[in-house]
């Protein structure tokens, strides 16, 4: 009867065994854990010239003077068929102080009477009404 009482229980069996599996896991060199992702996939040269082209493409577009039309889609709801179009700007006319010097009332005359320059903008055309973009 004396020799029962260094049997273990069922619990502590169970606590050697989870630990003695545990420590087998760890220091196993076979089973590394590792975090596991897609591979990287290497780049060719001609993959790259071609996204370098696209770059300097995109940055030669960026530097050209101008702007790009706005997006018109949803200005007009009965419509549907908006779309954007360059308006000209005319300018507003600036009172005559001095009657001495009479120029000409053209809107689109710089003064002189030899520019007909007019600035433009981008518009909505929805029909024929026209709305600004913003």
């Amino acid at each position: 009867m004396g020799c029962l009482k260094f049997l273990p229980t069922n619990r502590q069996l169970c606590i050697c065994l989870l630990a003695f599996a545990f420590f087998c896991l760890s220091a196993s060199p076979s089973l590394p854990f590792l975090a596991q992702g897609r591979q990287l996939s290497k780049l060719s040269a001609a993959t790259l010239k071609t996204r370098n082209e696209e770059i300097k493409a995109v940055k030669i577009m960026r530097s050209m003077i101008g702007s790009k039309p706005p997006r018109c889609e949803g200005r007009c709801k009965s419509c549907g068929q908006c779309r954007a179009v360059q308006v000209p700007i005319v300018p507003t006319k600036k009172s005559l102080i001095k009657a001495a010097h009479f120029h000409a009332n053209i809107a689109y005359s710089r003064g002189d009477d030899i520019s007909n320059y007019m600035p433009m903008c981008w518009k909505c055309k929805c029909g024929d009404f026209f709305f600004n973009p913003w």
